[in-house]
């Protein structure tokens, strides 16, 4: 069954933790598959761990920056990200806080025994916590997969004039962020504003 089949789902999770989880990894990748959604990268699947460590190793830092960028581009382009968490990574609580970062809808999974204490304390609109097991996995991903699209941000497009344009890019700029995270910010204050009158 396809919900919204041009939708982009990045799917992360620790690949040191493929030793102990590679069987709930590959069936959570396929479910997303099943469900008609486009998984915009499988190298969680296809990589061996031993593999993935001597490619990085070989390449150095030139490998380590290639390896960032690539992972950060492919969650601030994708519609969705879902990441496994069942084991304890870093690498994967930092990927997390950019996909927040970057406002996406953002689904954790995990096992009952391996409670991701920390995420679960994350109090965030786009975030989605779920545990899963063998029997509920198809059931949890297409309800937190649906909720995850209904609390997809919506495109807003506006005109304005050449100068403030440029006052809005000076101002992003001297943010350190884009200008639509700009935007946003201020009327986020405005909003915290306003309900306190």
């Amino acid at each position: 069954m396809l919900y919204l089949f041009s939708m982009k789902v990045y799917f992360g999770a620790p690949i040191r933790g493929k030793n102990t989880f590679e069987e709930n990894y590959k069936k959570i990748f396929n479910e997303i598959k099943k469900m008609g959604y486009s998984l915009i990268d499988d190298e969680i699947i296809t990589i061996p761990p031993d593999k993935f460590f001597s490619q990085l190793n070989k390449g150095g830092d030139k490998s380590n920056s290639e390896l960032y960028e690539k992972n950060i581009e492919l969650i601030n382009k994708a519609d969705i990200n879902v990441f496994e968490c069942s084991f304890r990574s870093t690498t994967v609580g930092f990927m997390i806080n950019q996909s927040l970062e970057f406002r996406k809808p953002t689904i954790i999974l995990y096992l009952k025994e391996f409670l991701p204490h920390f995420f679960l304390g994350i109090k965030h609109d786009k975030l989605i916590a779920n545990e899963y097991d063998d029997q509920n996995l198809n059931t949890v991903i297409k309800k937190c997969l649906i909720k995850a699209q209904n609390l997809r941000d919506k495109r807003f497009n506006m005109f304005m004039s050449d100068e403030l344009l440029r006052y809005l890019d000076d101002a992003a700029n001297r943010e350190g962020v884009n200008k639509s995270t700009f935007i946003r910010n201020l009327l986020l204050s405005h909003q915290k504003k306003s309900q306190k009158l």
